[in-house]
């Protein structure tokens, strides 16, 4: 199918409107994602006594959900990406706290719930309707600000809202998606011009849990001081020495003994297979993702579509800070997926959906911009004429 500018289509005009370099880096590591489905989850498959593309199949439907999530917020506009992520995000918000009734146990957490056989993640799901919606509220907050409003019951309402599942999630001792959050949250205060000194304070707020939960949590403490089974992180050291530079193939060995070599630890995997030199390409493909993104928000004049710019960046960093620096022994293992490639489903519509609504906001965006140009050039036409039409 072949578009074309002059087709006055629904579908040419979306795809013309469309950001294009970050829907094919999207796809691009939604490829890569397929591939190792297949590579390292067909060990990971045998392991458990499934045939080998188990994972593959048992992913498919979840994946196909999560594209459809992508295009359908990209054809949405700002104002009704506003609305449904208001809807959603009060769903997800909901299953959030069910965590703490009827939660579902996985290895030990109990995080998860159970819906028409699915096993969803929620606060996974609620993140990119975090974004959304605590972009929309500063925004809004700055522009009372800048009119001198007062905000303090507007921040009374947002805590209000926020603060309760932040607690939920940590009650569920997700330290580490706790952290995420404060992580998005503290960027996308700064990137909305907060104090410098609100945002030491905040991370001085986040160092104090993290502190609370190392005195508190054994595992926690395990983690951090690097005292507990060490056989993941040195197998996939060893998996990424295996491959060198140009990587093993089919010949790849070490990653049939890493157990997470599908989620966790896809990069180790993906390194042995394909070498040290696509791992680093990989890694540029994300690090090209971002520029890209960080490019289009320093011409954006609209506060709450450069937020989500700033809030979609910082979720793709935290991801890779601690995916990538549990799998070389450079942070506490926290079982941080990466991103479009990991096995997960939650995650993997989460990312899917909060991509939708960044295209779905620049599309939004340079359509309104380039519509109000058009008229602001069409009244200064007018007005030109005017006065050159007007007797002397």
């Amino acid at each position: 199918m072949r578009f074309q500018r002059r087709d006055p289509s629904f579908l040419t005009k979306w795809f013309f409107q469309t950001d294009r370099t970050i829907l094919y880096i999207v796809f691009g590591l939604i490829a890569v994602g397929i591939y190792m489905l297949i590579s390292a989850g067909g060990y990971a498959a045998g392991r458990i006594g499934q045939p080998p593309l188990y994972f593959f199949w048992k992913a498919l439907p979840l994946m196909a959900a999560g594209v459809t999530a992508l295009f359908f917020f990209s054809f949405l506009n700002k104002k009704q990406i506003i609305y449904i992520s208001a809807i959603l995000g009060a769903i997800s918000a909901l299953l959030v706290l069910m965590t703490l009734i009827s939660p579902t146990c996985i290895k030990g957490s109990c995080r998860w719930i159970t819906l028409a056989g699915f096993q969803l993640h929620p606060s996974e799901l609620l993140k990119p309707f975090f974004i959304v919606l605590t972009a929309t509220f500063f925004s809004f907050v700055t522009s009372r600000l800048d009119r001198g409003i007062s905000v303090t019951k507007y921040w009374t309402l947002y805590l209000t809202i926020t603060l309760p599942l932040l607690a939920t999630i940590l009650i569920r001792k997700d330290l580490g998606m706790t952290m995420i959050y404060l992580a998005v949250f503290t960027s996308m205060w700064f990137f909305s011009g907060a104090k410098l000194r609100y945002i030491f304070m905040l991370g001085a707020a986040g160092g104090g849990i993290v502190g609370a939960a190392f005195m508190l949590w054994s595992h926690v403490r395990i983690r951090i001081m690097g005292t507990g089974d060490q056989f993941q992180v040195g197998k996939a050291l060893d998996s990424i020495r295996n491959g060198g530079f140009i990587g093993q193939s089919n010949s790849s060995f070490v990653k049939s003994d890493l157990p997470d070599s599908h989620t966790d630890f896809v990069f180790a995997a993906f390194t042995e297979d394909r070498g040290v030199i696509f791992g680093i390409l990989l890694l540029a493909l994300y690090f090209w993702l971002m520029f890209r993104i960080l490019n289009l928000m320093q011409t954006i004049k609209d506060p709450m579509t450069k937020l989500v710019c700033g809030g979609t960046v910082a979720l793709i960093a935290i991801h890779l800070l601690l995916n990538i620096g549990t799998t070389l022994n450079l942070t506490p293992a926290k079982g941080t997926i990466l991103p479009f490639i990991s096995y997960g489903g939650s995650a993997f519509i989460t990312m899917c959906a909060v991509f939708g609504i960044l295209l779905g906001l620049l599309r939004s965006y340079k359509f309104d911009y380039n519509f109000k140009k058009c008229l602001a050039t069409k009244a200064s036409e007018k007005s030109s004429n005017t006065k050159e039409n007007r007797p002397t």
